[in-house]
């Protein structure tokens, strides 16, 4: 987590430093995008990256999801909804819960990497079955 903000704050200094001599302008105009840039970069970590589970376990009719040193079951039935992106080759799962957990009321994390080139996911196609087939209910 702190890496890539020692990363940018690395390229902000090489990037001000690099430039001699310096005027006033230059210090402002470098400072402002380095600013937006850094706005948009750490709002992109936190939405994508900082927010994901460590591990995800299957138990059957709970997940058992950990974060840090934090553990927490979640029960199939507490999920309202399964959303499953592809992007880049790489499948991302986003869990909405009924009522909110230790991590909130999203869950999102990567899970094993089970297609191949082109095709789906085959861990998101069984969890969104399962927990559809949870909703429905088994006498319906």
């Amino acid at each position: 987590m702190v890496a890539p903000i020692l990363m940018f704050v690395g390229v902000a200094v090489w990037t001000i430093a690099g430039n001699v001599p310096h005027t006033t302008m230059d210090f402002v105009s470098h400072g402002f995008a380095l600013c937006v840039l850094g706005s948009f970069f750490v709002y992109f970590l936190k939405r994508d990256i900082w927010g994901l589970a460590d591990q995800v376990l299957d138990g059957g009719d709970s997940l058992l999801v950990r974060r840090g040193k934090k553990e927490e079951r979640v029960l199939l039935t507490n999920v309202a909804s399964v959303d499953v992106t592809h992007q880049l080759n790489v499948t991302r799962i986003v869990l909405r819960l009924r009522t909110p957990c230790l991590f909130g009321e999203k869950l999102a994390f990567f899970p094993k990497v089970t297609h191949r080139l082109g095709r789906r996911n085959d861990i998101a196609d069984d969890l969104t079955a399962r927990i559809a087939r949870i909703r429905v209910g088994p006498y319906k």
